[in-house]
């Protein structure tokens, strides 16, 4: 295999890439809100996704497969650890308000990656991302928790309604983020997912979508926030929507789609210049 292939592959495969996307988010959020933009608060951000992330895609896989990991497999081990670890360090320097929301994050990423034997029907057996419709909802309160709730927390911020329109913008954002890798998906996920592509279908999905955008860019607007990279960004996340049906390869979704919080983060920076 060709080795840039290869390193754009672990690139994708460990969780980078999506540890990039939330950290540019949450500097975009320190940016838009005026809060201090912390290093350790950042550093947390990006290293707790990969955690998170590698720990749901892969803790059942090195639970089965332990004696046949792959090379790649076992780098990105390696890496989570060492995340992980650096993760912890960080907790250790934040506010006692933003360790609280790093512990409702963390809860809510174990229940959604390990079954638990809760007593009660809806979730007997089952981990959260097996419950019917929540899948994108969870993604999208976890993303504004870690985005949006940290940074505000870490810097004792007041919550007003600047900040709860504003935290409404991006799970709106992140739950419109993630259609396309519904929609994706839809030839492979189980019917009983009840994921809104499968409810809606393809094209009210993007409808809903579309709403979505404008809603984003609404808040944006009315919050007096710099409207150009907030446009710019929704625009292309439109067309990746609009462009979007089940037979899209997998890099469109996981490193283009992905990669639009770093545009906003771009756009964000270069208007401050």
């Amino acid at each position: 295999m060709n080795p840039l292939k290869k390193i754009f592959q672990f690139y994708i495969n460990s969780s980078i890439h999506v540890a990039l996307a939330a950290t540019a988010l949450t500097w975009v959020t320190a940016e838009e809100l005026q809060l201090e933009s912390k290093s350790n608060v950042l550093g947390l951000v990006f290293s707790s996704t990969v955690s998170a992330y590698n720990f749901i895609k892969y803790f059942g896989l090195a639970q089965t497969h332990h004696r046949n990991y792959t090379s790649q497999l076992k780098w990105i081990i390696w890496l989570s650890i060492v995340a992980t670890a650096f993760s912890i360090w960080l907790c250790f320097s934040l506010a006692q308000s933003a360790l609280f929301v790093m512990l409702v994050s963390g809860i809510i990423c174990f229940l959604y990656a390990i079954p638990i034997g809760f007593r009660h029907q809806f979730l007997r057996g089952r981990n959260l991302r097996a419950v019917s419709g929540l899948k994108i909802f969870i993604i999208g309160l976890v993303w504004t928790l870690i985005t949006v709730g940290l940074p505000l927390m870490d810097n004792l911020t007041s919550f007003g309604t600047t900040e709860f329109l504003y935290g409404l913008q991006r799970f709106v954002f992140i739950l419109v983020l993630m259609l396309p890798f519904d929609i994706r998906d839809t030839a492979y996920d189980e019917l009983k997912l009840a994921t809104i592509p499968q409810i809606l279908g393809l094209f009210w999905t993007k409808i809903a979508g579309a709403v979505g955008i404008g809603f984003v860019v609404w808040v944006s607007f009315s919050l007096q926030m710099q409207r150009l990279p907030v446009l710019t960004t929704n625009l292309l996340l439109l067309a990746a929507l609009l462009y979007s049906n089940p037979r899209r390869s997998f890099n469109f979704s996981a490193f283009w789609v992905e990669a639009l919080p770093m545009v906003w983060f771009v756009l964000l920076g270069l208007s401050q210049i």
